[in-house]
């Protein structure tokens, strides 16, 4: 790849004239024909932003931020969890990102006022880094092209960075997903005592699926689990871990089990999708990691009638199966079924962590042939059908909107049960 001052003015008009254009016709258009600069990079910059237009629309708003790949736009940070991840790091830090990729944690750390060095093994990649800290006006962000392991070894006896960041790669050389985190790449398991000494504390970005359990025996000394949610779809689960540091001991080891033994403090939060990148909350959820579990009051069937609220929790909050917290936070709710994982109330409770419905009716028979070529949004839980085989019994059309019909499993015996909502 040229340096962008070597790129020249026609590459950035091509990519602007052909933003909205079909990519594989680009390429064929291309072929045979002389540009004055590399065309096909271009037509690599028109995929990324088409692929980004939401989850990057601050970044690509400059016209000359590049991609190095499409994987590499594919796997970024989307920016609104780029910036949850800069306020809960805060500014005035020194900070060691270890997987640099496209930056977008980087610049955003970076913007936020920290001084920040990013470690980056592929060398385009690197050099595409260092061209966009340009592009975006950042001057407190050094570059590395380096093993950043390695390179966290030979600083050994040095100044520890007040934290380090690290987003490994899920993805081997084979393409196949990878979700343990000694499996991914680098092995932050393996090389945990040389990252915990290089740092007071430690950010783990980590995959949406993985085992928070198994985490928490892989790696000692976690005190935060944030589980971030965009706008429903779980993105990532993050862990912030103590360093050796933070413990204020020199035996590494009791600083490992003192830090471990304090049950981790647990977000699930779902934010928006602005398209500028601000930090908008749709709804918060906290409790700590022995707090969780799946025993809670269940609905007596004959109250879930219309009226009534329903309430389908978002993906984090899913994934924690915290079903006994959240029953004892909010006075009043109850779960639908011992294997639903829907809620149930009288009164609304305002503040739910996910998705609050009121029930229009339970149908019966006759009342379920009126909503043949109705408009509904369809969704099960714990029901013997899929959304798509229940749409289809129903005869119902997508594109309900607010309009939802759930299809679940409901009160102490399991009894099934539709539900035709409306959203609050």
């Amino acid at each position: 790849m040229k340096n962008n001052f070597e790129l020249g003015r026609n590459f950035h008009e091509y990519i602007k004239k052909n933003s909205s254009a079909d990519v594989r016709g680009l390429i064929l258009a291309a072929h045979g024909r002389n540009h004055d600069f590399p065309v096909r990079f271009a037509v690599t910059q028109i995929e990324c932003r088409q692929k980004t237009s939401r989850k990057l629309s601050s970044f690509i708003s400059h016209d000359e931020f590049l991609f190095p790949s499409v994987q590499a736009a594919e796997q970024a940070t989307h920016q609104c969890v780029a910036a949850y991840h800069a306020r809960l790091v805060g500014s005035g830090k020194r900070i060691a990102d270890l997987t640099g990729g496209l930056g977008i944690d980087a610049f955003t750390l970076a913007a936020n006022g920290n001084s920040v060095t990013a470690c980056e093994l592929d060398a385009e990649r690197a050099e595409v880094l260092s061209h966009n800290a340009k592009v975006l006006g950042l001057t407190d962000i050094r570059i590395e092209n380096v093993d950043s392991i390695e390179w966290l070894r030979q600083r050994t006896g040095r100044k520890p960075f007040d934290m380090i960041f690290v987003d490994p790669a899920r993805r081997d050389a084979a393409d196949r997903r990878k979700f343990m985190l000694r499996d991914c790449l680098p092995d932050i398991v393996g090389s945990w005592d040389t990252i915990r000494s290089s740092a007071r504390r430690i950010m783990v970005k980590a995959s949406p699926l993985l085992d928070i359990e198994c985490a928490l025996q892989e790696i000692p000394g976690i005190e935060e689990i944030h589980l971030v949610c965009v706008k429903g779809e779980c993105k990532e689960v993050l862990l912030i871990a103590a360093g050796t540091e933070t413990a204020g001991s020199a035996d590494t080891h009791t600083s490992s089990v003192i830090a471990a033994a304090v049950a981790p403090a647990i977000t699930a939060v779902d934010l928006d999708d602005t398209p500028d990148a601000s930090l908008r909350e749709i709804s918060r959820w906290e409790c700590t990691y022995d707090a969780l579990g799946t025993a809670a009051p269940i609905a007596d069937i004959s109250a879930i009638t219309p009226g009534t609220y329903l309430y389908d929790p978002n993906a984090a909050v899913h994934k924690l199966r915290c079903a006994s917290a959240l029953c004892e936070a909010y006075p009043g709710l109850f779960r639908v079924a011992a294997n639903t994982d829907l809620y149930w109330s009288a009164e609304l409770i305002e503040d739910f962590p996910g998705r609050r419905f009121r029930i229009e009716s339970v149908p019966d028979s006759k009342e379920i042939k009126k909503l043949k070529g109705s408009r509904r949004e369809v969704a099960v839980r714990n029901y013997p059908l899929t959304a798509e085989q229940l749409r289809t019994k129903l005869k119902v059309l997508p594109g309900g909107n607010e309009n939802f019909i759930y299809g679940c499993r409901a009160g102490e015996k399991g009894t099934t049960l539709l539900l035709d909502c409306i959203r609050v």
